[in-house]
């Protein structure tokens, strides 16, 4: 819709946006370049290590057509023990921190691979809270909750806001 007769800054930056991206298209039908695919799964969980407050936790990923189903979650200590290994269709899964094995661990590992693309998610450790730290947020929370006892929309983003403050990104999430 911009005007081709029209010499404004706009037009002379968008035609050399769109020339730009034609070329590209061009050099990589030229060259036999081909786009493969994702080369990993992408968990929506913070990078590298994070907090957990609460007992459970919900672990989600990108559901993509070259990853198909079925994946497997595993979540191992860093001894590379075996916790627990869940098996779904799905790309969400809730697991209970409170369960025999992850109870008694206080740093986890977890991977998401899909098993028939021999694809797996980067590693990241999901890190428990000991003793003080969690007594000193509980009570911060405690203080908070009774005032967003009814599940709203607001109260859910006032919690999120809370946990994001302290850091917690997956209690926030």
């Amino acid at each position: 819709k911009v005007s081709k007769y029209s010499n404004s800054v706009l037009n002379t930056y968008t035609n050399f946006i769109l020339s730009s991206n034609e070329k590209r298209k061009k050099t990589m039908l030229a060259t036999g370049a081909v786009h493969r695919g994702p080369e990993k799964i992408q968990v929506y969980l913070p990078p590298n290590s994070f907090y957990c407050f609460g007992d459970s936790i919900s672990i989600s990923w990108e559901k993509q057509k070259a990853i198909p189903a079925p994946y497997e979650i595993t979540l191992t200590n860093v001894w590379s023990d075996e916790l627990l290994k869940l098996e779904t269709s799905d790309t969400v899964v809730t697991i209970d921190l409170n369960e025999n094995l992850l109870a008694k661990s206080n740093d986890i590992i977890i991977t998401v691979i899909a098993k028939n693309a021999k694809k797996s998610s980067d590693q990241f450790i999901l890190r428990k809270f000991t003793g003080g730290d969690k007594e000193r947020i509980s009570t911060a929370y405690n203080e908070v909750a009774p005032f967003l006892a009814e599940n709203t929309a607001l109260n859910q983003r006032i919690k999120a806001g809370f946990f994001e403050e302290k850091k917690l990104l997956a209690d926030a999430a």
